[in-house]
């Protein structure tokens, strides 16, 4: 039998050439059918049993012939020596612990990578799944699918294609109509949704219904007014007294910016996103609320042979202006609108434009205001001249805000205009372009006080394009390059801090490629103390100044003390910033650094700017325009379709899917709550006697006996030794970190990883700690250097105690602003304490001061406390500056009565 069937019946197979092999492999241990006859195949007996009759026909050969000659060609093994002994059986414990359900989620949460949170989460689904009667009746995604666009048409929230034909364009270049079309070889596509159903849809959302935001108010602490959230400026209080008190006003907060969606630098998307101003700030800006929605796709138009001309710019400028007019029809047939809002009651609401949120190049897009240096009034928001923008600080007569109004009627003035050059001559005289604007056709939607300050594309490039450049070419001029590799060893060496990046390769923009905003942020932070004996004072003054200003600029509460602070601070900063004018191509005078004027009068007008920062826009571009173009097919004639379609699906799944249950705000949390646990235990305990052999833990047991007689006892002062109690207890156990968990105002928690660790990635690694030495919110703070981390027993009760090595202030002042620590080497010996854990604020950052190295390698005299990386940095008002400038700072006089 060389060819044909298995013989086994309920052996699926189909037909094999060589059936015996088959059967070799397929059924090696199970007995044959009655059929096959006995002959061995291979080296194995496929059993005994009956030879078939003989064939009649004796010239064809037989199959026990066959089966011989297969034996011959056949590998065989034969065994050199016999099987060892066996010396009985070993009982191996069964590793198989899980059943089969288990086995297949575990296998599932392997194979799709999921996270733990996400296998918990499946394993509830489960759960939940065995014990209810509910049946799933969606046992396809499609059905998913087609469930969730049935819920899109009701509520109408899909997006609308509108094909927009460049000759019905308002302010279209003449005669340009079939040239445009040629060279960009498609029609622009907007993609969009119904804005007052998307407000509508967030206005109503019951996981806000609790927090949404009807009427403005003004928040106080004592008798000075605090800014905050939007609602809490005066923008609102204004807009409420001109509708009146019934009437609600509905602020509408629109972003939008270009972004990239794949790596190729060839494909893009410009997506517009809304918020509105009634839901809270700390459920607004996080993206998991689902309170901020995309409205729109504005087309994207590129043409490599007319990319530059002025008419082509100006087409762009048109279309986008048009596309803004479709977007926002619904809001310029009536003024006011009966809307279903919290609780699903309805309220008479009337929208205003709290913020556009976009970066320069956009805002003067939409201002459709001229840009760059050939411009005299780059401004969108205001008419200075390009040869003022330097100083910031100074309210210049002829900074006159720019308004709809105005704006409109130069509008009509240059269609007005005999001729095409007087018409040219006047968009030149006041930076504007001859395009209608959208938003001059809704009555409280101005868009030129809707453009607000911004941390990211504002603060963010004065740093990285300018300032930084300044310092290091004023290091180039008076040191040479040689002082840049200086720079860059003294950053290598500075210590780790969680959560801060760590610049091997250096910290000036000559070492950083392609930096982005936190590098910058981090970069700011640490750059001082490296560089600050190598410029001018006056550079490194300046640069302070500009830190304190950022902080001030970004902070969670700002009242009228504060803002006068930022306003001296600003001041102080253009003041110094002299500086740098000979090294600026400009002459400082360029758009961003005059945005610095604006960020005080934005607060009071409309709180914080966490309110309307583009990195909130930046952030939700991962969510509504990367991600959902991943799920198209990465054509660029049909992405943008396939994107919106998946966007108001998932949304829609959203909503279908989402809690009744109001969302938790956590913006009212007021009780700070500080949580500290000890991690990483050394390999079980060991003696006070062992520990002291090493020198950092030397004298440990009379440091702790000092600790007991001080706090346990409460007998404070100094003692003898013999009259000091005597550790019972000789043993510890060791920990090699401390974990803190603090939380804000907010709620939300701060976890600090603080390491006391003798071998941590084959170095020693002891961070500095906040602590203080009395159990007391009002006792003064001190730095130190956790040296260990440690539990012991003292009578009934376990104490968590900490070695800390103390680094007392100085009462100096210093070019960087920071406070200066005394080195605890030129100290006596009882510079070492021991406290309760409990007691240590928060993780602390110190840095050499480099120009107080002494002759031993690594050993400063001094030290610096930055405090640029505490997370309640914008808390300080003031820093510790030189007396010739700027205002003592509140507590460092009663901080140095202290020491």
């Amino acid at each position: 039998m060389t060819s044909g069937p298995c013989p086994f019946d309920r052996c699926g197979y189909k037909p094999y050439k060589n059936v015996q092999s088959h059967i070799q492999r397929a059924h090696p241990n199970e007995p044959l059918p009655d059929r096959i006859f006995t002959e061995s195949v291979g080296t194995r007996q496929l059993g005994s049993r009956k030879r078939p009759p003989q064939s009649d026909n004796s010239e064809e050969p037989s199959q026990s012939e066959e089966i011989r000659e297969t034996q011959k060609n056949s590998l065989r093994e034969e065994k050199s020596f016999e099987s060892p002994k066996d010396y009985g059986e070993f009982i191996v414990e069964d590793l198989h612990k899980f059943n089969a359900l288990e086995k297949a989620i575990i296998r599932f949460t392997l194979d799709n990578e999921l996270s733990h949170i996400q296998y918990e989460r499946l394993v509830c689904i489960l759960e939940r799944a065995r014990r209810s009667e509910e049946v799933i009746s969606c046992r396809t995604w499609e059905t998913v699918r087609e469930r969730a666009k049935e819920t899109v048409k009701k509520q109408n929230l899909d997006f609308k294609e509108y094909a927009i034909d460049v000759n019905t364009v308002k302010d279209f270049p003449e005669n340009k109509q079939l040239l445009f079309q040629s060279s960009i070889g498609k029609q622009p596509t907007l993609y969009y949704r119904d804005i007052f159903d998307v407000s509508e849809s967030i206005f109503s959302d019951p996981s806000f219904q609790n927090h949404i935001v009807l009427t403005p108010s003004k928040l106080y602490r004592g008798d000075e007014r605090v800014y905050t959230e939007i609602h809490t400026g005066d923008w609102w209080n204004n807009a409420q007294e001109e509708i009146g008190k019934d009437k609600v006003v509905l602020s509408i907060m629109l972003s939008s910016d270009q972004t990239v969606i794949w790596e190729n630098q060839r494909y893009k998307a410009w997506p517009v996103y809304i918020k509105l101003g009634n839901v809270p700030m700390s459920i607004r800006n996080k993206y998991s609320s689902r309170s901020a929605r995309t409205l729109a796709y504005l087309p994207i138009i590129e043409s490599k042979a007319y990319g530059k001309s002025d008419w082509f710019r100006i087409a762009k400028k048109a279309i986008f202006h048009h596309a803004m007019s479709v977007i926002l029809e619904p809001f310029t047939k009536k003024n006011e609108f009966l809307m279903r809002g919290p609780m699903n009651l309805l309220y008479n609401c009337v929208p205003f434009l709290a913020a556009y949120t976009a970066d320069y190049p956009e805002q003067c897009l939409l201002a459709t205001t001229r840009q760059g240096d050939s411009t005299k009034c780059p401004c969108p928001r205001c008419t200075i001249t390009k040869d003022l923008l330097h100083d910031p600080s100074s309210k210049h007569p002829c900074a006159k805000p720019r308004t709809n109004k105005d704006s409109k009627e130069l509008y009509w003035e240059v269609k007005g205009a005999p001729n095409k050059s007087k018409a040219e001559d006047i968009c030149k005289e006041h930076s504007i372009h001859p395009v209608y604007n959208a938003f001059w056709d809704l009555p409280r939607f101005d868009i030129h006080s809707a453009l607000l300050a911004d941390d990211l594309h504002q603060l963010g490039d004065v740093l990285g394009d300018h300032l930084m450049s300044f310092i290091e070419e004023l290091i180039v001029n008076e040191h040479g390059n040689e002082a840049l590799d200086t720079v860059t060893a003294r950053a290598r060496n500075l210590p780790r801090y969680r959560g801060l990046r760590h610049f091997e390769n250096g910290i000036l923009p000559s070492c950083l490629k392609n930096a982005t905003y936190h590098e910058l942020v981090d970069c700011m932070k640490c750059l001082l103390p490296c560089v600050y004996d190598l410029i001018p004072s006056q550079a490194a003054m300046c640069f302070r100044y500009f830190i304190d200003f950022w902080f001030l600029a970004a902070a969670k509460e700002h009242d009228e003390t504060s803002l006068t602070f930022m306003e001296e601070t600003l001041e102080n900063y253009v003041q110094s910033s002299s500086i740098f004018i000979p090294l600026s191509p400009t002459g400082l005078n360029f758009p961003k650094q005059h945005a610095l004027s604006k960020y005080v009068g934005d607060i009071r007008e409309k709180g914080i700017i966490c309110n309307y920062s583009t990195t909130q826009t930046e952030n939700q571009h991962k969510f509504d325009a990367k991600k959902p173009a991943k799920r198209t097919n990465r054509q660029r004639s049909t992405f943008t379709g396939q994107a919106v379609e998946f966007i108001s699906v998932r949304d829609a799944l959203l909503v279908m899917t989402s809690s009744t249950k109001p969302f938790s705000d956590t913006s009212k949390f007021s009780n700070r709550i500080t949580e500290h646990k000890f991690m990483s235990p050394d390999n079980g305990e060991t003696t006070i006697d062992s520990l002291s052999e090493n020198n950092l833990y030397k004298d440990l047991e009379s440091i702790i006996e000092g600790y007991i007689d001080d706090v346990k006892l409460n007998r404070l002062g100094r003692k003898k030794r013999y009259n000091m109690p005597r550790v019972e207890v000789k043993k510890v156990k060791v920990f090699k970190e401390l974990r803190v968990y603090d939380y804000d105002d907010e709620g939300d928690c701060y976890e600090d990883i603080i390491r006391a660790n003798l071998n941590y990635r084959q170095s020693v690694r002891m961070d500095f700690v906040l602590y203080r030495i009395e159990d007391d919110n009002d006792a003064p703070i001190r730095v130190g250097q956790a040296l260990m981390f440690f539990k012991m027993d003292y009578g009934e009760e376990e104490l968590d105690l900490a070695l800390i090595q103390d680094y007392p202030f100085k009462a100096v002042r210093h070019p960087t602003g920071s406070p200066v620590l005394q080195s605890p080497h030129s100290r006596y010996k009882g510079n070492r304490n021991v406290i309760d854990a409990d007691r240590i604020e928060r993780a602390a950052y110190v840095v050499p001061d480099y120009r107080t190295e002494t002759s031993s390698p690594g050993q400063y005299e001094q030290y610096l406390l930055v405090q640029d990386i505490d997370q309640d940095c914008w808390r300080r008002f003031a820093t510790n500056l030189p007396k010739k400038r700027g205002r003592p700072p509140k507590d460092t006089a009663n901080r140095n009565d202290r020491q």
